[in-house]
């Protein structure tokens, strides 16, 4: 979904930024729109510790992870300046501004995650999940006036803090999943971000099993400096043999929104459909 953005050009090349996907900033090393540490094909230097699923009772089970990146800049990669500390250049080419450097740097950024599994009855389970995560933010954006400015002017972002809370419930053959996340005021300035400081995304789905095929109904939306996602996903898939399964999924998807940079210039929506035939092989 994200190259679809490109619509909303708006006769310049400032985009606005959108949040299609949900997830969280380390976690997953990438998050959809926003661009965290994609940039890198290694992830940065991270200690994971997962405890075992821990009994509470007979129908009951616990499980707590924790994580720490010293710095999402070490990544190992022999270019740290393009590839590793989260430093993409935004050509804007508006009012005057030349382009944007956004460097996304954390350091002593920490991850916590809770799971609660419950058995409701013989066929009924519920599983809680929720996460956090909190750093200190080192980048900085530059903002450069022309092309041969070499003293950009430099902003601080707000630290990284964020969560998310999601349950799913599982019905005979059925499925049923809500989440709801917040990145807050994560990598934003109030004196840039002139649309809105906050992003947040929520999503909702349901899936139903019989025997080899599985269906599948999705709803996501959010909402990141103003600008807001709606996306419905449909897919089928079917198991026509151990590691081989062909689905078909219809994607619908509705897109509002202004570069975050510049409020004043007007909204724009795009909308369209999306459908995917294809095969998954596993090995």
């Amino acid at each position: 979904m994200k190259t679809n953005t490109a619509y909303l050009k708006q006769d310049t090349k400032a985009n606005p930024s959108f949040l299609t996907g949900e997830g969280c900033f380390l976690g997953d090393s990438v998050v959809a729109g926003l661009d965290l540490a994609s940039y890198s094909s290694e992830p940065p230097r991270t200690i994971n510790y997962y405890t075992p699923k821990l009994s509470i009772n007979d129908s009951s089970k616990i499980q707590l992870g924790v994580s720490y990146t010293p710095d999402t800049a070490n990544t190992g990669v022999d270019n740290p300046s393009v590839k590793s500390d989260g430093i993409r250049k935004h050509g804007i080419y508006a009012n005057g501004v030349d382009r944007f450097e956004i460097d996304r740097s954390i350091k002593d950024a920490v991850t916590i995650g809770l799971s609660l599994e419950q058995k409701l009855a013989e066929d009924v389970e519920l599983k809680l999940t929720t996460t956090g995560e909190y750093g200190k933010s080192v980048g900085k954006i530059k903002k450069f006036t022309n092309k041969d400015d070499k003293n950009p002017q430099e902003y601080k972002f707000h630290n990284l803090g964020t969560f998310n809370i999601g349950a799913e419930l599982k019905v005979n053959n059925f499925k049923y999943n809500a989440c709801y996340g917040s990145f807050e005021k994560s990598f934003s300035n109030k004196e840039l971000h002139k649309t809105g400081l906050k992003t947040h995304y929520y999503n909702a789905g349901a899936a139903y099993k019989y025997n080899a095929t599985t269906i599948t109904l999705s709803y996501f939306g959010s909402e990141q400096f103003k600008n807001k996602v709606d996306s419905v996903k449909l897919n089928i898939s079917h198991l026509l043999a151990p590691g081989l399964k062909p689905y078909v999924e219809l994607h619908n998807y509705r897109l509002k929104g202004k570069p975050e940079f510049y409020s004043e210039l007007k909204a724009r929506k795009v909308k369209g459909v999306v459908a995917l035939i294809g095969i998954k092989l596993t090995i």
